[in-house]
C-alpha cells in the first residue's frame, strides 16, 4: 500500500489526463505481464447508492437473481468511499448506479455534488418513468454531468411488458419533457441527456420508431443499447438473448463480445464496484454479491485492491479458471472496458513518458519493476 500511496502523491500533482494515462499503463502492464498485484491506483466503476427499485424488468438480472436486502447506502459510507477516489484513476467519471433505481436515493443531490466537487463527472442511468419531479430538480440543480433515461417501449403496453407495472411510456415522456423544460428555465446545459432503449425481443418492432422520434427532440441524444446476458447466470436472460440472434447488429455485437472474451477478463486489473452496503465486487455484473472482494465499512479501497481475494481472482483468471460463482457462466469478459493491447500500450507509453516529470518517470519505472 505504501508504494501506491507514493505513486498517488506523485500522480495527483500532475494534470489529470496525463496522470490518468500513466496510471492506466501501470494497470495494463500488470495485466499483460500476468501479475497478481497491480502497481496502479484503482478505478471505482460504479457506486450503488441504492439497491431499491420499483421496476420488474424482464431483461434485468435483479428481477431474477437478487436475494440481498434492498437498501440505501449510508451517506457517511458514501462520503468515505468518494474520499478515496481519484479523478485521474477514474477517468474523471463516476457512475452512481448498479442494481437499483438511483432516483430513489434520498441523498441523490448531495451525492452528486460531493462527487463532482472532487473532480468526478457523475453519470446516472434511470428508468424514465421512475425519474420523478424531485429527481428532475436534483439532477439539474446539482449539476449532474450525464443522465441516461431508459425508454424500453414506445407505448404503455410495451413498456409494462418489459419493465413491469411501474413503467409507462406516457409518464416516461412527460418526465423527460419536464426535465428538459426545467433545465431550460434554469439556463443551464447539464445534465447531458440520453434517451436509451435496450434492444429487447418485445420492443424490436419499435426500434426504428424510437430512433426516429427521439432523434427529433432537441437537446438530447438517443441510443439503442445491445442486450446483455449479465454473466450468464439467469436462464431467463439467455432465452431472451437467443431471440435476438437473427438481428444483424446484435449478431455483430455477439461476435465482438466473443472475440474479447477469449482473453482473461481485464476487470480485476481495472477497477471494482461498490454495493450499497459497502461490499466490493469485481464488476457491474455482480447483482447479488456472488464474488465479494472486501468491505469498505472495515477496509480501505487500497487494502481491497491488492488484498488476497482480488489477487486470488487475478491468478485464477490468468490460469483460465472462471470457477467462481459469478464468472463461471459469463461470456462477456472485459465487456464495457475492453482489454489492453500490447502494441497500443507501447505506442501510448512512448507518447506519455516524455511528458512526465523526470522524478515521476523514475517512480513509474520502480513501480513497474517492483511488481514483477
Amino acid at each position: 500500500m505504501r508504494r501506491i500511496l507514493e505513486l498517488d502523491a506523485a500522480l495527483s500533482a500532475l494534470p489529470c489526463g496525463l496522470a490518468g494515462q500513466a496510471n492506466d499503463q501501470l494497470r495494463a502492464r500488470a495485466y499483460l505481464d500476468g501479475r497478481a498485484e497491480s502497481a496502479g491506483y484503482p478505478q471505482v466503476l460504479q457506486v450503488e447508492t441504492t439497491s431499491r427499485c420499483a421496476m420488474r424488468c424482464s431483461h434485468c438480472p435483479r428481477t431474477w437473481l437478487m436475494t440481498r436486502p434492498a437498501a440505501d447506502m449510508d451517506f457517511g459510507l458514501f462520503q468515505r468511499v468518494v474520499a478515496q477516489l481519484r479523478p485521474y484513476a477514474n477517468h474523471e467519471a463516476l457512475a452512481l448506479m448498479h442494481f437499483g433505481e438511483p432516483s430513489l436515493y434520498p441523498h441523490l443531490g448531495e451525492a452528486i455534488r460531493l462527487a463532482q466537487a472532487r473532480g468526478l463527472r457523475v453519470t446516472v442511468s434511470a428508468t424514465a418513468a421512475a425519474f420523478d419531479d424531485r429527481a428532475v430538480r436534483e439532477a439539474v440543480d446539482s449539476g449532474l454531468s450525464r443522465l441516461r433515461l431508459m425508454f424500453d417501449g414506445m407505448d404503455d403496453e410495451t413498456s409494462r411488458r418489459i419493465r413491469g407495472p411501474g413503467a409507462g411510456f406516457a409518464r416516461s415522456l412527460r418526465q423527460l419533457r419536464q426535465l428538459l423544460d426545467y433545465r431550460s428555465r434554469q439556463g443551464v446545459r447539464l445534465p447531458e441527456v440520453t434517451a436509451a432503449m435496450v434492444k429487447h425481443p418485445h420492443n424490436r418492432h419499435q426500434w426504428e420508431l424510437f430512433r426516429e422520434q427521439f432523434s427529433r427532440i432537441p437537446g438530447i441524444k438517443c441510443q439503442l443499447v445491445p442486450f446483455s446476458g449479465f454473466a450468464g447466470n439467469a436462464p431467463q436472460l439467455e432465452r431472451l438473448q437467443r431471440l435476438l440472434r437473427d438481428d444483424a447488429a446484435e449478431a455483430r455485437e455477439a461476435r465482438r463480445v466473443a472475440r474479447l472474451d477469449r482473453r482473461a477478463c481485464f476487470y480485476p486489473w481495472q477497477g471494482v464496484t461498490v454495493l450499497c452496503d459497502g461490499r466490493v465486487v469485481p464488476c457491474c455484473r455482480d447483482v447479488d454479491g456472488a464474488c465479494v472482494l472486501g468491505d469498505l465499512r472495515r477496509q480501505s479501497l487500497l487494502e481491497v485492491w491488492n488484498g488476497e481475494p482480488l489477487r486470488r481472482l487475478r491468478r485464477a483468471f490468468l490460469a483460465g479458471d472462471r470457477g467462481n460463482p459469478l464468472c463461471r457462466r459469463c461470456r462477456e469478459g472485459s465487456l464495457g472496458i475492453g482489454a489492453p493491447d500490447p502494441r497500443r500500450l507501447r505506442a501510448a507509453a512512448a507518447l506519455v513518458r516524455p511528458a512526465l516529470p523526470r522524478p515521476v518517470r523514475a517512480l513509474l519505472r520502480r513501480r513497474a519493476h517492483e511488481a514483477r
